[in-house]
């Protein structure tokens, strides 16, 4: 007895990959901030690849402190597909809260990796809610 097979619809993560990972101590006292907490900066863009295919791009920094006087910068890049009907969910919509949110732990990911070999060890970002920013 087969299976009945289920057609699927929606958008497909096929890929992330990086093309930028820096990681860096910063010595200079100006460029250094006050305080305890590490100010954390992400930026997302999109663009389309294909007829049914698009890339998310989030990049995520932090800026030194003196608690940790270094400068981490990687840049994240989830390549989508649209698969089957189009979904419920409108691209844009996607785009700006589901496809971030799934590439953010990847970044997320290699900013502890990339920290863990510094001098002040790894540098563990919390989860972000992100949908409480869609405005």
């Amino acid at each position: 007895m087969t299976e009945p097979t289920i057609e699927q619809s929606g958008y497909v993560l096929n890929r992330v990959y990086f093309t930028h990972l820096r990681f860096e101590g910063v010595s200079n006292p100006e460029e250094i901030k006050p305080g305890n907490d590490t100010p954390i900066w992400i930026t997302w863009n999109w663009r389309i690849v294909g007829e049914r295919a698009f890339e998310v791009i989030v990049n995520v920094k932090t800026d030194p402190i003196i608690a940790r006087p270094e400068r981490v910068d990687v840049l994240a890049i989830g390549r989508f597909e649209l698969q089957g009907a189009p979904p419920g969910l409108a691209l844009p919509k996607f785009v700006r809260v589901g496809a971030v949110s799934l590439l953010v732990p990847y970044a997320r990911e290699a900013i502890t990796n990339l920290t863990a070999r510094g001098a002040v060890g790894p540098l563990f970002l919390n989860p972000i809610n992100l949908t409480t920013f869609d405005n």
